[in-house]
């Protein structure tokens, strides 16, 4: 049985620092730590820096080393391209056809 729990990220992110955003990642591995995948919410990103992809790279890796699937979900056509430049769409599991239209 695939037990899959949903995270809506918030706007404000962006505004962490790196550590902030690790702790905050990690904290919620530890909350959802008995999922098989987490569903990430983009809806309320509007933009990403490096800073805030960088800590999803450490999310993704620790939600890996517990067994859990990280797949993002809602995700601005403008955000993904960002992923495709980067090539993080290689390692991140993407659903764009969740984008809410406006």
């Amino acid at each position: 049985m695939d037990r899959m729990k949903e995270i809506f990220l918030q706007k404000e992110l962006h505004q962490f620092d790196p550590i902030a955003l690790r702790y905050i990642f990690l904290n919620l591995i530890e909350e959802h730590d008995d999922a098989k995948t987490i569903s990430v919410d983009f809806t309320a990103i509007e933009y990403v820096t490096g800073i805030f992809l960088g800590a999803l790279v450490f999310f993704l890796k620790k939600a890996k080393d517990r067994g859990i699937t990280i797949q993002l979900v809602n995700v601005r056509p403008d955000i993904e391209r960002i992923f495709r430049l980067t090539a993080l769409d290689r390692i991140f599991t993407i659903n764009s056809s969740t984008w809410l239209k406006k």
